[in-house]
């Protein structure tokens, strides 16, 4: 942990990602002068950092001169002309979570959740369910929540600070897991496999992460895990801290029950201490039932009562790009969906989703391949199996900026209802040549496929 006592100017590495923009902004509004350096400066983080009087330069040696800290981001490469700067100079440098930590979580009740998956929805509701309760938390997630209007708060007076742990690495000089440099008071670990194929090479490397974090999660702490998923349970051994579950197994600490779709609202149940809870939610699916559930547990722990937290959970909207409704026809029975899923595991909870809410219509999955997992071939095997829960599974380019980052071994299923585009005319010509009456457009990935959106948007409306 770094000394914050004597530091006054700051300049931060890598502004523009999501996380490195909303800690420089915070630190802003503490009272430090913040600048930042990138070299991707574009909207909407472009604009949400010069609104908030941040300004933001090129990579230059000139940015780092009489600055007595450098918070340096984990995209950020040795021969980076600011890195190499801070080195040869001696600059105070630290890394984005190095930095949370010191200047706003560690005197506050950290409730940190983590995973492969569940991690920025669970996060964001657990902020909400607080928020909704007028407890006022403290919070950094990964994605953007409408009715929290910012990734980021800091409240100097609240209790709480709710994090989405991540297991990626730190930074160039620290390739150990983010959430690594916390110690949580209350902590959720949700489903575990294989991902971050760049930084791991195996789900043992994945699960050796998560068991040092359960080895310094204090004893009092208490740690939530999916209590449906082998992997997970087996990290157990690892806490010496208060375990509980949380999972669709009666055995669970936070049994749920899914009970169909009423009014365009999953229904579900939740029991506990032999009680037995009835509620309503935005969010869908089995996935999201468990998100719930972790949520549920955590913020009963925490001290709400089961109605304020029943409450907060029936308000909650969902998190932006998580099924998410971009266009609708009714006419010809069309609508679109996009969704933050980038893993076999995810891609088949959203289209088992898609099924369960659109009984009848055609399913049409569009995956994009955006990761570097995904692009590295790893995941090659278990796509095709995806064919069986849609209508029609089509595999999108890789996006063309990533394409020279890593080496592409990609290579997309084939099969009867399985497309390869090459391109968007190729889309073009398939949307010609089919009847997509009554269908459902889900598009699946972590990139940005706005224009394939677009084009099938305005196909429709006969633009």
């Amino acid at each position: 942990m770094i000394c914050i006592k004597n530091i006054k100017s700051i300049h931060l590495t890598g502004v523009c990602g999501t996380a490195m923009g909303n800690l420089a902004v915070g630190l802003k509004k503490q009272g430090y002068t913040v600048t930042g350096s990138d070299s991707g400066i574009y909207p909407p983080m472009s604009d949400f950092l010069k609104e908030n009087g941040i300004e933001i330069k090129e990579y230059s040696e000139e940015n780092l001169k009489g600055k007595d800290l450098v918070i340096i981001g984990n995209a950020i490469p040795r021969g980076n002309v600011e890195a190499e700067y801070a080195l040869n100079n001696k600059i105070p440098f630290t890394s984005l979570p190095e930095a949370l930590n010191s200047f706003f979580v560690k005197d506050k009740k950290l409730i940190m959740v983590s995973g492969t998956h569940g991690k920025t929805t669970t996060s964001s509701l657990i902020a909400f369910i607080l928020e909704y309760n007028n407890l006022n938390p403290s919070f950094l997630i990964g994605g953007i929540v409408p009715q929290l209007k910012t990734g980021f708060k800091y409240n100097r007076n609240s209790e709480f600070f709710v994090l989405e742990g991540d297991e990626y690495d730190t930074a160039f000089f620290d390739k150990t897991s983010k959430f690594l440099k916390f110690i949580p008071d209350y902590l959720v670990v949700n489903y575990i496999e294989f991902d971050h194929g760049d930084i791991f090479d195996s789900l043992k490397e994945i699960k050796k992460t998560f068991a040092f974090l359960l080895r310094k999660t204090p004893e009092k702490s208490i740690v939530f895990f999916n209590g449906d998923h082998r992997t997970t349970l087996s990290l157990k051994e690892f806490s010496r801290s208060i375990n509980k579950t949380f999972g669709f197994k009666k055995e669970c600490d936070y049994s749920i029950e899914y009970s169909g779709v009423k009014e365009g609202k999953s229904v579900f149940k939740i029991k506990t201490k032999g009680k037995t809870y009835t509620f309503s939610s935005f969010l869908h699916g089995k996935h999201n039932g468990r998100n719930i559930g972790a949520a549920f547990g955590v913020c009963l722990s925490l001290g709400l009562k089961p109605e304020q937290i029943i409450k907060g959970i029936e308000n909650f909207t969902g998190v932006k790009r998580r099924f998410e409704p971009y266009y609708e026809n009714k006419e010809k029975g069309i609508k679109i969906i996009q969704d933050f899923a980038h893993h076999p595991t995810a891609f088949k909870y959203t289209l088992e989703t898609a099924r369960q809410l659109f009984p009848g219509k055609q399913i049409i999955a569009f995956i994009e391949p955006g990761t570097n997992t995904m692009r590295s071939g790893k995941f090659n095997k278990k796509l095709k199996p995806l064919s069986g829960l849609a209508d029609l599974l089509i595999f999108l380019p890789i996006p063309s900026k990533k394409k020279h980052s890593i080496q592409d071994n990609f290579i997309p299923p084939e099969g009867k209802n399985i497309v390869n585009l090459d391109n968007k005319i190729n889309l073009i010509e398939l949307l010609k040549n089919r009847d997509f009456t009554d269908s459902v457009f889900l598009f699946m990935s972590n990139a940005a496929p706005w224009g394939y959106l677009k084009l099938i948007k305005e196909f429709f409306e006969g633009k």
